[in-house]
């Protein structure tokens, strides 16, 4: 399979994001956003005419421009926003084709014959079940290591990152490697197999690493890498590693500054970092891959950059030779895979 083909499963992640995008266009139908977006307007200015934060207008009008129902223009200061032709034609209460109400009686119906058919079924709410597990700590996020994260980790998200890092001509093959906020372990793993020079660490929170040094044990791969439990962004990681690979984690960072130069000193001289995220794009249709996704991180004030942005902060932290690809057959939405050297 390919890393720049879409993984067999991703019409049916689409499909556990739509809600997302759905929530979305009724916020903006409820507040009248395309009535107040009349004129190209920047985030800020339309926090204040709407009674949002600026953060939550950002987030709120990106995804909306990814759906196709703003226009966005590349202003001095900001990106600015307007309402889109589409929405112009058919979300205003002015235009002769307004099907703004039809659409919110069938998202709020459809709404209640969803929750209507899981109680026919008797489904209990995934919230029950450890749903915000990945957005929480300690022993939650060791629970979906082991369950949920564990079971996409070793099926979809590993095979497609080494089909992607073997390719990459400066990967060391040898040495010491850094398997940072690596949860169940499977990357590790599978690093480990692909290249039988190579040793390793696994970082993670304390029960999560228990969680990865079972699955490790398991490989047989027990003498070859070792598990280290902490906080990333207090504790010590480790240090004179060849190899550091970071993948989705920076999102939760605190201070992401402050976790790059953590591994920039945990690389020696000329070690490479390889980091996978979803970087935030500037054209709507792939930032429309990315937003369903991640718009709710960022409306919890996690870090979710623009790849220029993410590329400007490995510059700035010392990292050279930085460059970006995109791994597509990744879980939910395209990674952008960093490459870069101490």
């Amino acid at each position: 399979m390919s890393f720049l083909s879409a993984h067999p499963l991703q019409p049916f992640w689409n499909l556990a994001a739509a809600p997302i995008q759905a929530t979305a266009l009724n916020i903006a139908l409820t507040r009248d956003v395309f009535g107040h977006l009349q004129q190209p307007t920047g985030a800020a200015e339309a926090a204040d005419s709407l009674g949002l934060e600026p953060g939550q207008a950002e987030a709120l009008l990106e995804l909306l421009w990814s759906m196709g129902l703003l226009t966005r223009y590349h202003g001095t200061a900001e990106p600015l926003f307007q309402t889109s032709s589409l929405a112009q034609q058919y979300f205003m209460e002015s235009s002769d084709h307004n099907c703004r109400e039809a659409w919110q009686f069938r998202y709020a119906s459809l709404q209640r014959s969803s929750q209507l058919m899981a109680d026919q079924f008797q489904l209990s709410n995934p919230d029950d079940e450890a749903g915000h597990a990945p957005f929480t700590a300690g022993g939650s996020w060791a629970t979906a290591a082991r369950v949920q994260i564990g079971q996409e980790q070793s099926i979809v998200a590993a095979p497609a990152l080494m089909q992607a890092l073997t390719q990459l001509e400066e990967l060391p093959t040898q040495g010491r490697f850094l398997d940072l906020g690596g949860g169940p372990g499977f990357l590790a793993i599978a690093l480990a197999r692909q290249f039988s020079a190579l040793r390793g660490t696994l970082f993670d929170l304390p029960d999560t690493a228990e969680v990865a040094a079972e699955n490790i044990r398991d490989a047989g791969l027990s003498s070859r890498i070792c598990t280290l439990g902490g906080n990333i962004e207090t504790d010590d990681i480790g240090s004179d590693y060849d190899l550091i690979i970071c993948v989705s984690v920076m999102h939760f960072m605190a201070a992401p500054d402050l976790a790059l130069k953590k591994i920039f000193q945990a690389l020696r001289p000329g070690g490479i970092f390889v980091s996978a995220h979803a970087l935030r794009q500037n054209d709507a249709a792939s930032a429309a891959e990315i937003l369903p996704f991640y718009t709710p991180m960022r409306l919890q004030g996690r870090f979710v950059p623009t790849q220029a942005d993410w590329l400007t902060l490995l510059e700035q932290t010392g990292f050279r030779h930085n460059r970006c690809s995109e791994v597509r057959n990744t879980p939910m939405a395209p990674l952008q895979l960093s490459l870069s050297q101490r």
